[in-house]
This record gives C-alpha cells, sequence and structure tokens, in this order.
C-alpha cells in the first residue's frame, strides 16, 4: 500500500486494523483515506474499468486484489460496510 500511496502522491492514505487469527487465516481491515481512493481511481480508471464487476465498488476490490496479487501478496479483498 506504501507503493500504491507513493504513486497516487498520498502520503498515509490507509491504514490497517488489529488483526484476527481464525480458521488458519488472518483477518484485518484496511481503511482507505478518501484522497488514496479517489488518487487510485484517478491514477487507475482504464484498469478498474476493465476490472470483472458489475458495480464500481466490486470493480475497484477486484482490482485492488489483482494489485496485490501482482505484488506477491496472497490476499483477499472485500468490502466491508460498518
Amino acid at each position: 500500500m506504501n507503493k500504491m500511496a507513493a504513486l497516487c502522491n498520498v502520503s498515509n492514505g490507509f491504514k490497517f486494523g488489529d488483526p484476527t487469527s481464525k480458521f488458519g487465516w488472518t483477518f484485518f481491515r484496511m481503511f482507505l483515506d478518501q484522497e488514496l481512493y479517489v488518487g487510485m481511481e484517478d491514477k487507475f480508471a482504464d484498469m478498474i474499468r476493465k476490472t470483472k464487476g458489475d458495480k464500481p465498488d466490486e470493480k475497484f476490490v477486484n482490482f485492488l486484489g489483482q494489485y496485490f496479487e501482482s505484488q506477491g501478496c496472497n490476499v483477499k479483498v472485500k468490502i466491508v460496510k460498518d
């Protein structure tokens, strides 16, 4: 995420919640600041548009998951709304 924030010229655009381990997985929440979210949407609009999904949120989450995978991270991403 530091790389992504640097690409978007944003400092401190995200933070992570406390990790929780269950079923052999570690879960945590990642909070994106609006500035980083908008920066990512602007910089990667074409890539996000081409990503699978019907809704903009789905496309963004799938793009983020693909980005992590391309960086060698073995993670799954989903939106959680409180």
